[in-house]
């Protein structure tokens, strides 16, 4: 099922990136679908953690770019963008880090 969230971010991104390149616009009927998604993926993976973390990934995604956005640097379909790259990152870093835990483990044994 990670794999499926990765093959539909990737799909979804590729769109993004040709309707972007077209008409400098990214509709929401992509965006946000694709963010539900990404949730549900999450809760059906990991339960409640996992949706904790992909809102916590919506979350570095908003605060990243919505500056940039207020500045005029991206429009808001960018920044919801961003905000579905990073509800992915935080499994992986949960990965990362669940790794590191446990190789300090084997480390004390």
């Amino acid at each position: 099922m990670d794999s499926v969230l990765g093959v539909i971010l990737t799909t979804v991104l590729g769109i993004a990136i040709v309707m972007d390149l077209r008409s400098s616009r990214i509709p929401n009927w992509l965006t946000f679908p694709a963010m539900g998604f990404a949730l549900a993926g999450h809760a059906w993976l990991n339960g409640i953690d996992g949706v904790l973390f992909s809102l916590a990934g919506f979350g570095v995604g908003l605060g990243l770019f919505f500056f940039i956005y207020l500045a005029g640097g991206l429009g808001a379909g960018d920044v919801r963008l961003a905000q579905l790259r990073h509800a992915r990152t935080p499994a992986e870093l949960r990965s990362a880090i669940e790794a590191r835990r446990l190789d300090r483990r084997d480390e004390r044994l």
